[in-house]
């Protein structure tokens, strides 16, 4: 197990690296970068993310996954699939995973006016195979289409001025202490497990809401009984404990 985790993390460095580099490519007038910043959120919570471009058009959030394979994904699903030849594994919707980080940055800077662009960047490894995303602002790319892509933002929203304001206060917000890194990767654990149990128990990880059986045209799952407000799904085998 620590393995095969120790393994996932030195991928996914090498993965924020290759991303880091495709970034440098951005004029540095222009565009302000940050990497790797550990912020602290609401509630004592800590959130990590893994690029951050701030730009007239706004604050591009970039999280990685150096996945390869084909990726299937929607985006109100609470985990995508990764096909890797005959091996299928599921993972946190990457969506979801950037809005939380998005929430922590609005947090720091506790202006909700600011826009906010999602970027959910991929190996050039990978086959986005079928993903499906609505909202505006929120984009599933490829490791070399992340410079294209911030640079098709051409709004002139933020100053100057209020760019290095940005930089400035998130830059002085990372959290630099180890034993607080180490606890966030420990949280994100943590979290996974009550997310798993309350499912288990027939309660929305997203809302706590009730989770209620439905049927859709792949057959049956768990829907948050908040739908539409809330559109959290998880597999009917997922929660295999007994309705009372």
């Amino acid at each position: 197990m620590y393995l095969a985790a120790n393994h996932a993390n030195i991928k996914g460095r090498a993965g924020e690296k290759q991303v880091q580099k495709y970034l440098s490519k951005l004029d540095s007038d222009k565009y302000l970068r940050l990497h790797d910043i550990t912020l602290r959120a609401e509630k004592g919570k800590t959130t990590q993310i893994d690029h951050i471009v701030i730009a007239q058009s706004g604050i591009f959030v970039i999280e990685t996954k150096n996945y390869k394979g084909w990726i299937f994904g929607n985006e109100w699903d609470p985990q995508w699939t990764q096909v890797n030849f005959k091996r299928k594994d599921k993972f946190h919707n990457p969506v979801w995973q950037n809005y939380g980080h998005i929430k922590g940055i609005q947090h720091v800077l506790n202006n909700e006016d600011i826009p906010f662009i999602s970027l959910i960047t991929f190996s050039n490894s990978s086959d986005l195979k079928k993903i499906n995303i609505t909202s505006s602002h929120v984009y599933a790319v490829y490791f070399s289409e992340v410079v294209p892509q911030i640079r098709n933002h051409t709004e002139q929203i933020l100053s100057p001025s209020q760019m290095n304001q940005i930089y400035r206060t998130l830059q002085q917000a990372n959290i630099t202490d180890k034993n607080i890194k180490k606890q966030h990767v420990e949280n994100i654990r943590t979290n996974k497990q009550e997310a798993k149990q309350k499912v288990q128990n027939h309660i929305c990880s997203r809302c706590n809401g009730n989770l209620v059986q439905r049927k859709g045209s792949k057959g049956a799952f768990w829907g948050c009984s908040n739908f539409p407000s809330c559109r959290y799904t998880a597999e009917l085998s997922t929660g295999n404990r007994k309705v009372n």
